[in-house]
């Protein structure tokens, strides 16, 4: 099933869904961004942000924030705040998460958030707005197995997000023990396939995994291993960063930059983050 969140002129989000206008809608929205080609004219600023399910950075249905309001996820509403300080308006697709790199590859998308970067990426094409994480491993809580080192993965099976693969220690890690990954379309369905016992382990962002096994009410169930690997050996790598499109103008990233560092700089991030009851 395909979402669209859009702003309106009334600054009001709505979500439209069903199979085949989601088809419609992704026809003429990909018809657009041809026409366009990501090249923002000055009387349009609409910017097509891509997403994925990623609890809680991204979520898809909304969150009940502290504050009474709706939320779509830490990192989606950054961006959107970002993004309207800048005076543009967006339009939001959510699709798996392994289809959002060949979409921002090809100026289907303009933009995406919770994203690490890679040595290659031009550094005028992203923005560094918040701190990275770890890979935490988890297992089902009657299992003895105890995780503690990264010779103790060897022989399992883990589960993945598809197309994720966790960050630089994580990769070296599955080649240097030959392990075998499973992958699922997002987190949620992997707790899901490990309660199965689909898998061995989950590898998942920590913060990620707090917040789902909360959501899941699975705290008996599942249990944190004492093992976490380190997205990056690289500070600003290891930072979480919006992407841009190659086509994208300078100015328009240059503004949204602007609005990413009027938002450090008024503390609307740490709210934001009180607000769906997290730490800093």
């Amino acid at each position: 099933m395909h979402y669209t969140l859009s702003i309106e002129e009334t600054n009001s989000i709505q979500m439209s869904s069903g199979t085949d206008m989601s088809m419609v809608k992704l026809t003429i929205l990909l018809a657009l961004n041809c026409f366009f080609s990501g090249n923002l004219l000055a009387e349009d600023k609409i910017i097509i942000i891509g997403v994925a399910e990623f609890p809680p950075y991204i979520i898809e249905e909304g969150y009940k924030l502290k504050n009474n309001t709706i939320g779509y996820g830490i990192d989606l509403d950054i961006l959107i705040e970002a993004i309207k300080r800048a005076n543009y308006q967006y339009n939001v697709q959510f699709y798996p998460f392994a289809r959002i790199s060949p979409s921002l590859a090809n100026n289907i998308i303009d933009v995406t958030p919770s994203m690490f970067i890679s040595t290659d990426m031009p550094a005028n094409k992203y923005i560094l707005y918040d701190s990275g994480g770890s890979t935490s491993i988890y297992q089902l809580a009657n299992k003895k197995n105890v995780i503690a080192n990264v010779a103790d993965l060897k022989g399992k099976t883990i589960g993945i997000v598809r197309g994720d693969y966790y960050g630089e220690r994580f990769k070296e890690v599955v080649n240097e023990l030959n392990l075998t990954l499973t992958t699922a379309n997002n987190d949620k369905m992997n707790f899901q396939m490990l309660l199965h016992q689909r898998m061995d382990l989950l590898a998942i962002n920590s913060v990620v995994g707090q917040f789902l096994i909360k959501q899941m009410s699975i705290a008996t169930l599942v249990s944190e291993s004492p093992l976490k690997l380190n997205y990056s050996y690289q500070g600003e790598h290891a930072g979480i960063h919006f992407l841009f499109n190659l086509t994208i103008e300078q100015h328009v990233i240059e503004d949204i930059r602007k609005a990413v560092k009027s938002i450090h700089e008024d503390g609307f991030i740490d709210q934001l983050k009180a607000n769906y009851e997290l730490g800093n």
